[in-house]
């Protein structure tokens, strides 16, 4: 689940996120922070690069949001400077929050679905408050204005857990009763009070394979983010795309260096198959139950093109463009298709057709993204599923413009003397 934390400037925040990870021993339990990184910060500004500023840890968080191919794919890669907030965005940026505003394009408002509140007390360090100076009756005044604040905004303001504590204390490890204590017991609350995300368990599972490793004496990994179902040892898995198809068994499962029995959905996790090499499966490629999963190369879609302002391009798209697709962990060229008119300008929404030079995993609903090089073009969603191509339709998709051409041509001669 993702917990967020929000608060005015200078109210504790960063200093609340330090105490809650690994600066306080656990009582019980696994954290799997291995690492911490700082970063130089002024106020509305922050110099260096994503790169300079996380190294190690980033390209974990690369890996495990599956973004590595996204990053790469874009003109200047994870190179993003950021001077002035809301100024000079670099491409990337500008394609970044494009294709973030069409997703969300539909929702007036991002819904907080669960709120509790932490009493930072000792957040004006420039005043050197101590940790006990706190007026208790402006901390009740406060609370009472908050839960009306909550309960004005649609939420159930008199049962929202409100706990008072110092972050700073919990860090430098003095005043436990507002320190460690008040830390354990927002944790304890956050896990009580913020309901676990529904994880589709009960659908067969399904795994887009993100890396493949190869180690000795053991055998082939596939790494991915579990989508839906239940993993387990010992059960059957079925692979497809690009043009393959065979069948393979789980024979371990494993999470943070940690063996599982199972695994759910959404968990980041590795699994052991048996007999298949490194080559046998790439990166784009699905594993999931045995029957369940059907590969597709023809569908219908609606998608936005971006305009120039937005990263795009300044060209509209036409029939017979072919771009460059991104879903999931796949990459593969198809051919634009434009059933109702002739071409869509920079800033449009239309229907279109795309078809897939390679048949890979595609479900109705599933989201992509289209580049032209190395520009972003556009972002849609899979609306319908139709017929797979003949043989012929994927030659004249395969072969080009020019094959194209002599193909219709011939078919205008033959037609001319019928």
């Amino acid at each position: 689940k993702l917990t967020i934390v929000l608060g005015f400037v200078s109210s504790g925040k960063s200093t609340l996120l330090a105490a809650l990870p690994g600066d306080i021993q656990p009582s019980g339990g696994n954290i799997y922070f291995e690492e911490k990184t700082l970063v130089a910060q002024k106020p509305w500004t922050m110099t260096g690069s994503i790169r300079d500023n996380i190294m190690k840890r980033y390209f974990q968080v690369l890996n495990a949001c599956c973004l590595e191919e996204d990053i790469s794919s874009m003109s200047e890669e994870d190179e993003t400077w950021v001077t002035s907030k809301g100024e000079n965005l670099s491409g990337g940026q500008r394609q970044r929050i494009s294709v973030a505003r069409f997703i969300y394009s539909n929702a007036d408002v991002v819904i907080i679905v669960s709120i509790l509140i932490f009493f930072n007390f000792c957040f004006q360090s420039e005043l050197q408050l101590p940790c006990d100076a706190a007026d208790a009756e402006m901390i009740e005044l406060v609370e009472m204005e908050l839960r009306e604040l909550m309960s004005s905004m649609g939420y159930d303001g008199d049962n929202i857990p409100m706990v008072k504590g110092s972050a700073l204390c919990a860090l430098e490890g003095t005043n436990p009763g507002l320190g460690e204590n008040a830390i354990m017991e927002l944790l304890a609350q956050v896990d009580s009070y913020i309901p676990q995300p529904v994880r589709d368990l009960d659908k067969p599972f399904l795994l887009p394979v993100e890396s493949v490793y190869s180690i000795p004496g053991r055998g082939t990994v596939v790494t991915g983010r579990l989508e839906r179902g239940v993993i387990k040892k010992g059960m059957e898995a079925e692979f497809l795309g690009f043009g393959k198809q065979f069948k393979s068994v789980i024979t371990g499962v494993e999470m943070f260096r940690q063996i599982l029995d199972e695994a759910q959905a959404g968990d980041q996790i590795g699994a052991l198959v048996r007999g298949l090499k490194r080559d046998d499966v790439k990166r784009g490629m699905f594993m999931g139950k045995p029957g369940t999963l059907k590969v597709q190369d023809h569908f219908e879609s609606q998608v936005y093109v971006l305009n120039k302002d937005e990263g795009g391009r300044q060209r509209p798209i036409t029939t017979y463009n072919q771009v460059n697709m991104f879903s999931k962990t796949w990459t593969i060229t198809c051919e634009i298709n434009l059933p109702d008119k002739e071409l869509v300008m920079p800033g449009e929404d239309a229907r279109i057709e795309m078809k897939l030079q390679k048949p890979c995993v595609m479900e109705q609903g599933q989201r992509f993204t289209i580049r032209d090089g190395s520009t972003t073009i556009g972002t849609g969603v899979v609306t319908k599923i139709l017929p797979r191509l003949s043989e012929m339709e994927r030659k004249l998709l395969v072969e080009g413009k020019k094959f194209r051409e002599k193909f219709l041509a011939s078919q205008k001669e033959k037609e001319a003397k019928k």
